[in-house]
């Protein structure tokens, strides 16, 4: 399956199928990779990090912006989506991956670029302490008794991702 295309629905929804079943194949298997000559013009495809720690989800703000977003970004051509997720991770963060599951696949519309977009949400645990990297003015742990707050937080997050692992009670 590693070399699927994004445009290959069935391919990513069978893999993600197997992956939420917990097959423990897929620990060591390969997700699709995004392929070297496609342009996602019409769509941005993101790999996207759900960090917990202690009931609390990690949301980074980039310079210039407003609104709180996932650590992640968008694959390089033939990057594979969990490689892409630790490098945004290392660049972004300051800190290593040792794991990730997935979590589910989203589809919104882009916070910054305003342009639809096709979110790969992972559970991921990282090696050491967060600290701000490349493009990020500031993180933080995010907790629902924020929301009471004037927080804006990027769209499929806020209305999708947050949510769902409220109501799987891995955030508090």
């Amino acid at each position: 399956m590693a070399n699927c295309s994004l445009a290959d629905r069935n391919c990513w929804n069978k893999w993600l199928n197997v992956a939420l079943a917990g097959n423990s194949d897929i620990a060591g298997g390969n997700p699709p990779v995004v392929p070297k000559n496609t342009m996602h013009n019409a769509i941005i495809v993101k790999c996207a990090a759900a960090i917990i720690r202690e009931k609390s989800l990690l949301l980074t703000r980039k310079k210039g912006t407003q609104t709180f977003i996932s650590p992640g970004g968008k694959p390089l051509p033939g990057e594979s989506y969990s490689d892409c997720l630790s490098r945004e991770i290392r660049e972004e963060l300051n800190v290593e991956v040792s794991k990730q599951t997935c979590l589910g696949l989203f589809n919104g519309t882009s916070t910054f670029e305003n342009v639809p977009i096709e979110m790969h949400v992972y559970l991921v645990e990282i090696t050491g302490e967060p600290r701000a990297g490349m493009e990020i003015d500031e993180f933080l742990w995010y907790r629902g008794d924020a929301a009471k707050q004037a927080l804006k937080i990027g769209s499929i997050f806020r209305d999708s991702v947050i949510p769902l692992l409220t109501s799987k009670k891995l955030i508090a």
